[in-house]
């Protein structure tokens, strides 16, 4: 590896801009740095509100062409199945696989409507490729949904005359417990997986002439 890319290559690449962080992207799969390379497309892809270019650097497309399409098809991947999961969490609340009684369905339901209405979730109808959408963006807003709270109000069994009103706390009754199986980012990719085999680029020579 040439000294001049090493500082690059060791310094702390959550404080890159976008466009030093595709260089590294690139310097580190031209160096076949596996560790860096999958550090960069993870922190690139988590970030990225667009689909994944050269920006300008003379890089052949045929050779960072697979590397850019596959954190394309990473990044798309990943946004689809945060939003997937907003979908398939309204389902559940309405077959009633999700909450523990109607009352409890129906006020998660509509607060997770209302969530969505205050994120711009549904006015913006998101779609693939997710232009201005960054998958870090999308995960801290569902993270940051506000659970309603209310109490179960329920007559007790010892005291007919009495009700309960301590506060509904089943195991659904939680946006931040529904949603913590999101991931903070998009996992990296592996170098190996776009090396050219020596034997490949000595026959594509050889055919060449």
């Amino acid at each position: 590896m040439l000294p001049i890319w090493k500082p690059v290559l060791s310094d702390d690449i959550t404080r890159k801009s976008f466009r030093n962080l595709m260089m590294i992207v690139w310097a580190s799969w031209f160096f076949r740095a596996d560790e860096q390379f999958k550090s960069a497309t993870s922190s690139a892809m988590t970030r990225s509100n667009g689909q994944f270019n050269s920006i300008g650097l003379p890089i052949p497309v045929k050779i960072i062409g697979g590397v850019l399409d596959a954190m394309n098809e990473a990044r798309v991947n990943a946004i689809q199945n945060v939003f997937s999961s907003i979908s398939v969490t309204t389902s559940a609340f309405i077959r009633g696989t999700y909450g523990c009684c109607f009352e409890c369905r129906s006020i998660m339901v509509g607060a997770l409507q209302l969530e969505q209405h205050a994120s711009g979730f549904l006015s913006l109808q998101p779609k693939s490729p997710y232009h201005k959408i960054p998958y870090i963006g999308v995960v801290n807003k569902m993270q940051a949904f506000k659970s309603p709270t209310w109490s179960d109000n329920k007559a007790l069994p010892s005291k007919p005359k009495q009700k309960d009103s301590s506060p509904h706390e089943c195991g659904h009754s939680s946006f931040a417990s529904i949603f913590s199986h999101l991931n903070s980012s998009i996992q990296g990719l592996e170098v190996v997986k776009f090396v050219v085999p020596v034997t490949t680029t000595l026959k594509r020579k050889q055919t060449d002439k």
